[in-house]
């Protein structure tokens, strides 16, 4: 089996022709559940009707976003080839950009599709997103879980060391800051008390990062599979920055075979992300 995670940067006001492009791309992986993220309530029905026009007449899709929704006016569109159940929101702040569902696939499995808020304009709401899904990993689940999803983490992941989250970022100095609190506000927050109020110690966020990604219950499939190479970076900044942002992990009860990127699909201008995939069995 194959899942594959996207990022199609699908602005609400994303044209024909580009949306005509991620359709083509999509129809042309052989991915069994496919999770594509920031599709804009705006265009969710039009992404639906392409896919359905373009893949075979079985799929079935979910999209997450299912009620009226104040913030964040996009969500993630399920693509599989088998029926899906949805599960119980998760406890985060924006529920829709981290949907979980059941594959009703010979041998069923759970899937958590993730797209957490850039820390840089949310604050700790991107925390707030990625910590119900390590829960949940703890906690455990009926059926062999996947996580598959944009984090806008880490900010770096060396080889063979833990991964440093954006909790760590360094001063002008070098210094790399690990200790005490640090202030991270949501911007977009519609009360003051909530943008003033968004200070915690530096650890917690680098143990929701670290902790889902690299000492949890999951396995990071990239890791697992190619441990002595280095992370593929999956977007590049406007200043020329790599980052590896995009991620699939799976529990134990999940054999991983092989791991790939599409990369093509971001260097010629379709999405800014690359697209992940794993093949895997029960």
């Amino acid at each position: 089996m194959r899942l594959m995670f996207w990022n199609v940067n699908a602005l609400p006001n994303i044209g024909h022709a580009r949306l005509d492009r991620v359709v083509k791309c999509i129809a042309g992986e052989p991915a069994d559940v496919r999770v594509l993220a920031e599709v804009p309530v705006k265009r969710a029905d039009a992404f639906q009707d392409a896919l359905r026009g373009a893949l075979s007449k079985g799929i079935h899709l979910h999209y997450s976003v299912q009620k009226p929704v104040t913030r964040k006016h996009y969500g993630l569109l399920f693509v599989s080839r088998w029926p899906m159940t949805t599960l119980p929101d998760l406890a985060a702040p924006f529920p829709h950009l981290c949907p979980h569902v059941r594959v009703d696939a010979p041998g069923a499995f759970e899937v958590v599709g993730v797209h957490a808020p850039n820390g840089s304009a949310n604050g700790w709401r991107k925390i707030d997103t990625i910590e119900p899904v390590l829960e949940l990993a703890q906690a455990g689940t009926a059926r062999p879980l996947l996580v598959c999803g944009d984090l806008n983490e880490p900010e770096c992941w060396p080889v063979g060391e833990a991964p440093d989250s954006f909790a760590f970022r360094r001063s002008r100095t070098g210094t790399r800051k690990t200790e005490g609190s640090m202030r991270r506000p949501d911007k977009n927050a519609r009360t003051k008390a909530h943008r003033e109020n968004d200070t915690f110690p530096r650890s917690r966020w680098q143990d929701a990062v670290a902790g889902l990604l690299h000492r949890g219950p999951l396995r990071h499939a990239w890791r697992a599979l190619h441990p002595d190479r280095p992370l593929p970076a999956t977007l590049i900044k406007r200043n020329g920055e790599e980052r590896s942002f995009d991620h699939v992990l799976a529990d134990p009860r999940v054999r991983m075979e092989r791991i790939g990127f599409h990369h093509a699909w971001r260097e010629d201008g379709t999405s800014d992300h690359s697209a992940v995939w794993l093949d895997f069995e029960l």
